[in-house]
């Protein structure tokens, strides 16, 4: 477990922005009983979901479902500059 944490570490220290590792740690520390530290590291990956190009948050049978989805280059954050400002 400690090998797979400091791995998960090591890709978060490379890639803040690595949502897949901070959602993986929280698992790890989750799974391990350590539900404070988890829930630090669920609250950064939903964090960083909602910050994604697209994002929805669905209710299914009374949980919280997140969903992300990155696209390369600019193009779809200047989508979404555009869609803000038309549904504004």
């Amino acid at each position: 477990m400690m090998q797979e944490i400091n791995a998960l570490k090591n890709r978060i220290t490379a890639n803040p922005q690595d949502l897949a590792a901070w959602t993986r740690l929280a698992n790890v520390y989750h799974d391990a009983g350590m539900h404070a530290q988890a829930a630090d590291f669920y609250a950064k990956a939903v964090e960083l979901a909602k910050a994604a190009d697209e994002y929805v948050e669905a209710r299914a049978d009374g949980q919280v479902c997140h969903r992300a989805r990155f696209f390369p280059g600019d193009r779809p954050l200047r989508l979404r500059e555009l869609y803000e400002l038309v549904s504004a």
